[in-house]
């Protein structure tokens, strides 16, 4: 389905945006408008929302999220995108920072992104370059969290810099600019770059939908994280700070993304991804030390993962005696990583009245057992 319809943007979208530019030209109106009266306007404002909250109705902060689909706002936009906003983090689409779905103008090919709200930083007159350092500050922040608090495949790289909307290439018959456009180029985080030709299975962008929105969703639990716009400042953002682009950064040390590799040229494909449907992993079960705090996570090595978040326990060495730890309840393999996210979700459902968020869960041991021998009765099915 969400394959589907962002297919049905990339080739429907061009015939749209064309028409209107006709009917302005010839009755002569001040601006190309929108019009409900395509299938694409509605597939952006309302069938590809909708899918979003349908794929999207278990993670963590699923209540909190607003979603919205824009071809322009009454004047249309030869870029459309769809947002997913916690109004935490994004009181506005124009403020913070959120992930999104960014069209190139050519319909050439689709972004994931996290990306900053860009009109706090034209209002304030801020340049290009400087919402690049921003982009970077920001990116150094949460990449490192994401890959110690979520199960990301170690092979996966993000695109950082600049991203390539074909802005540069546009022409436009109104000789309309692409303010918007233009901008969201450098309002980029971090990124996940789709071809229009060769669009991943529903699976696999199911898969990056929901781990971006989990990142999106456990960065709002951190306290006092910076707004974008209050990191501009002159001592961080020096006069003469190159434009970075894909074409020209090399991706910075965080783990999963080596050092020595450069970002391709904008339009190719960046992601390496193993192969949901065939990587084996596995549905863990865990309790913290001997209280009633559970978690139900999905994992290839289950352990290393507790091993993580154990971690980033204060006082692990025992200074507070009883403090606890996450120690492994019980494990089930799976052949395949997507049967392991189906089943994980699976059993959050059914246990969704002990959830406090995300994958945790307070409830008895015995209600536990009963959540183990139910998944393993639905694996023997």
């Amino acid at each position: 389905m969400l394959r589907n319809l962002i297919s049905s943007v990339c080739t429907t979208y061009p015939t749209y945006y064309q028409d209107r530019i006709d009917f302005w030209k010839e009755q002569g109106t001040r601006q190309p408008t929108i019009s409900k009266e395509y299938e694409v306007h509605d597939i952006l404002l309302y069938q590809l929302p909708e899918t979003l909250r349908r794929i999207l109705s278990s993670v963590s902060a699923a209540d909190k999220l607003k979603i919205k689909g824009s071809d322009g706002t009454s004047v249309i936009t030869p870029g459309p995108w769809v947002n997913i906003r916690i109004p935490q983090l994004a009181p506005k689409t124009t403020e913070g920072f959120y992930p999104v779905y960014l069209f190139a103008l050519d319909m050439s090919r689709i972004y994931l992104t996290l990306a900053l709200g860009t009109q706090d930083f034209s209002e304030k007159n801020i340049d290009d370059d400087s919402m690049l350092a921003v982009t970077s500050m920001l990116r150094e922040k949460i990449l490192p969290v994401a890959f110690d608090a979520f199960d990301i495949p170690e092979d996966t790289k993000f695109i950082s810099g600049k991203l390539d909307l074909a802005v540069s290439k546009w022409v436009d018959e109104g000789r309309r600019k692409p303010r918007n456009p233009a901008k969201f180029e450098y309002a980029n985080i971090f990124a996940l770059e789709y071809s229009a030709d060769d669009l991943p299975e529903n699976e696999i962008l199911e898969q990056d939908l929901i781990l971006f929105t989990e990142i999106y969703s456990y960065i709002e639990t951190i306290p006092d994280f910076p707004k974008p716009v209050d990191l501009v400042t002159t001592e961080n953002i020096p006069t003469d700070f190159p434009a970075v682009s894909s074409e020209q950064s090399a991706a910075r040390s965080w783990r999963g993304i080596p050092s020595n590799v450069i970002p391709p040229t904008a339009g190719q494909t960046v992601t390496i991804r193993s192969e949901p449907r065939s990587t084996p992993s596995n549905v863990y079960f865990a309790r913290f030390g001997k209280t009633d705090f559970y978690k139900i996570g999905r994992a290839r090595n289950p352990q290393s993962r507790l091993d993580v978040f154990n971690k980033h326990i204060p006082n692990r060495d025992n200074e507070i005696p009883g403090l606890g730890r996450w120690e492994l309840v019980d494990v089930l393999a799976l052949n395949s990583e997507w049967a392991a996210h189906e089943l994980e979700i699976d059993t959050h459902f059914w246990l969704n009245k002990f959830r406090t968020h995300g994958e945790r869960f307070r409830c008895t041991e015995v209600k536990i057992q009963e959540a183990v021998e139910r998944l393993k009765g639905l694996l023997e099915a």
